[in-house]
C-alpha cells in the first residue's frame, strides 16, 4: 500500500512539473509575439517619420534566412583559365585576392 501512494505522490510531482514548464513556454511564445510586434510597429513608425506608409500587414513575420558567402577555388580557377585561354599559361597575383592569367 505504502508503494501506491509513493508513486501517486511521483506522479502528482511530474504533471505539476510539465505544468510548470508549459507555463514557462507560453511565457516565452507570449514574449517573442509581442517583442515581434513591438519591432513592426518600431519599423512602421520608422518609415512614418521618413514620410513613408508602411503597412504593417505586409512584414513578413518569418525571419529572413542568414546571408551566405560565396567562395572561390584557386584550382578551379587554374582550371578554368587553363581551358579558356589554352598552353602556356601564366598566372600573377596582383594582391589582394587579384589574380590575372595570361596566355600567348
Amino acid at each position: 500500500m505504502e508503494s501506491f501512494r509513493l508513486k501517486n505522490i511521483i506522479i502528482l510531482i511530474l504533471a505539476l512539473m510539465n505544468l510548470c514548464l508549459l507555463g514557462l513556454l507560453g511565457v516565452r511564445l507570449t514574449t517573442g509575439y509581442s517583442a515581434q510586434a513591438e519591432a513592426r510597429q518600431q519599423m512602421v513608425q520608422l518609415f512614418a517619420a521618413e514620410g513613408v506608409f508602411l503597412d504593417d500587414g505586409i512584414i513578413p513575420s518569418a525571419t529572413p534566412p542568414a546571408g551566405l558567402t560565396l567562395s572561390r577555388d584557386p584550382d578551379e580557377d587554374e582550371k578554368l583559365a587553363g581551358f579558356l585561354l589554352g598552353d602556356g599559361l601564366v598566372m600573377s597575383d596582383g594582391g589582394g585576392g587579384v589574380t590575372t592569367y595570361q596566355s600567348e
